[in-house]
């Protein structure tokens, strides 16, 4: 089955966010909890993990582009 993550509210004033670096590539197995991407918001650099296990399908963001609260950011196989 395939998911597809979303960006998660990570602060109640930060709508849009800069993608520091994306630690994961299609094809790499990961665990739950594991960092996937870094987001840089006007106030702090934050850790979006893996909410379970499985293999990245697809990666929907890239570095240095923006992405918003609800955007869809990674496809994860499970």
């Amino acid at each position: 089955m395939k998911t597809k993550l979303k960006m998660p509210k990570i602060s109640d004033t930060a709508n849009e966010m800069v993608v520091v670096e994306v630690l994961v590539s299609v094809g790499e197995r990961i665990r739950k909890d594991q960092v996937l991407f870094t987001v840089e918001t006007d106030k702090s650099v934050v850790e979006i993990p893996s909410p379970f296990d499985g293999t990245i399908f697809e990666i929907l963001v890239s570095e240095n582009g923006e992405v918003n609260i609800g955007d869809q950011t990674i496809i994860i196989e499970s």
